[in-house]
């Protein structure tokens, strides 16, 4: 009888437990945001977002908005990608700079300070 208990206890508690490693676990090799920055968002655009950077030997790419992307090229009507960088990405709307970063500023401004 005792032997009994002891075998329902531990299915009690196997199921229990399986339950509790079935849940999926965070990548922590990715970037805090998954998928890219939050996004910018401009009048008629709506948000941008980066996703990637890719530079190097080869003419630097970006993806913005799912969409790849090099220096010179447009994003929407009238941004003008000006330059590509490990991370971020700068575009120029008319005389407005704007700066697309894969890491959000907090996370930014504490590497900077180590």
């Amino acid at each position: 009888m005792r032997r009994l208990h002891t075998i329902i206890a531990t299915v009690l508690v196997l199921s229990h437990s399986a339950g509790v490693m079935a849940q999926p676990l965070p990548d922590p090799t990715r970037p805090p945001t998954q998928g890219g920055s939050k996004g910018v968002h401009l009048t008629g655009v709506g948000p941008l977002t980066l996703s990637y950077t890719l530079t190097g030997r080869r003419p630097a790419v970006a993806i913005i908005n799912g969409e790849k992307i090099r220096v010179g090229d447009t994003v929407g009507d009238s941004i003008v990608v000006t330059g590509i960088y490990p991370g971020r990405v700068l575009l120029r709307r008319g005389v407005k700079e704007i700066e697309l970063s894969l890491l959000p500023a907090d996370i930014k401004s504490n590497l900077e300070k180590e």
